[in-house]
């Protein structure tokens, strides 16, 4: 018996109506850059000028903490994943889960939950977050001049508050807590100028990009 042969039919899913619907409806994720950014300034001026002695941890200290500092620039790490930015992913995402736990941290330690770091542990992780925005700073290279002087800032900050916790000696700490206010500032600056040059859709506050 001679057997019936079904004709073999390729389909090309690049032109299936699903696929041309998919390429058409491409995901669009706004620049959280300056979220991310004023979060950081806004956490990183108010836990310094506690530092400084201004004022002690309270309800003020820890909201801004765990959502400005933490929640926002996590998100932000979040959606510059979306966008291919690793950078900001990195940097972002790391802040933000950091914020989160000093904040949880300092809660529990005032519940007595937890016992209270001591100054040895808390320069440890002091120093091991200056190695780690060291290294951002590295990569800063090939963006931004005024995030690069941030970084270099927050970077004295933790190297500081890492001798200040070992030695024990007040001033170095306090010093660092200077260098993390000047950061914030900065930061506040350019978090203004990301948001002012993306809505404007020009240069209105100079950032100072590193020439490639």
């Amino acid at each position: 018996m001679e057997t019936t042969r079904i004709p073999e039919v390729t389909v090309d899913v690049k032109t299936t109506p699903l696929a041309v619907l998919s390429a058409r409806l491409e995901l669009v994720v706004a620049d959280p850059d300056p979220l991310g950014v004023f979060g950081f300034a806004f956490a990183t001026f108010l836990a310094n000028l506690s530092t400084l002695g201004v004022y002690r941890c309270n309800a003020m200290w820890l909201s801004t903490m765990i959502f400005l500092g933490g929640l926002a620039e996590l998100i932000a790490g979040i959606q510059d994943y979306k966008r291919n930015n690793i950078f900001g992913a990195t940097v972002f995402s790391f802040f933000g889960v950091g914020w989160m736990g000093n904040a949880i941290t300092a809660w529990l330690v005032t519940l007595k939950i937890v016992p209270e770091t001591d100054p040895i542990s808390q320069g440890w992780s002091c120093l091991f977050w200056a190695v780690f925005v060291l290294a951002m700073t590295g990569a800063s290279l090939k963006l931004t001049k005024v995030l690069t002087v941030i970084l270099v800032f927050v970077s004295l900050l933790e190297l500081l508050l890492a001798i200040g916790s070992f030695t024990g000696v007040m001033s170095i700490t306090r010093a660092g807590a200077a260098c993390g206010c000047i950061a914030a500032v900065l930061g506040l600056y350019l978090a203004t100028a990301g948001l002012w040059n993306l809505t404007f859709g020009r240069t209105v506050l100079p950032v100072g990009e590193w020439k490639r």
